[in-house]
């Protein structure tokens, strides 16, 4: 119960971040709003170029078609992202079925290809 409170006050603090900075910058048309859009990015320590790729995690041995969509459910899309994440976090996204060396081979191969 407290987890979800914590959740709910994070992202409601969160989306006064973003009514705040809105209000601050005032867009006029929709160049204002990419400008927009890239400053919350940058203020929460994503690049546009980090947020938007998207790569085939299925072309890492050991992960197919219901691997990659759980990773993909879990924002992990990219081989940098599935290198950053550990191994404890992989097995939870995935679920008792996965080896802690089958993760580990995922992570070795995340970090050759990005």
């Amino acid at each position: 119960m407290r987890r979800l409170a914590s959740l709910f006050i994070g992202l409601a603090a969160g989306g006064l971040f973003i009514i705040l900075l809105y209000l601050i910058l005032r867009p006029k048309g929709r160049k204002s709003v990419r400008v927009l859009i890239q400053t919350v990015q940058e203020e929460m320590g994503k690049t546009p170029e980090e947020e938007g790729s998207a790569d085939n995690l299925e072309a890492i041995i050991g992960i197919g078609p219901a691997y990659a969509r759980k990773l993909d459910e879990a924002g992990i899309r990219s081989y940098r992202s599935l290198a950053k994440t550990s191994p404890g976090r992989i097995a939870e996204i995935i679920g008792p079925r996965a080896r802690p060396t089958d993760i580990d081979s995922w992570i070795a191969q995340a970090k050759g290809l990005s």
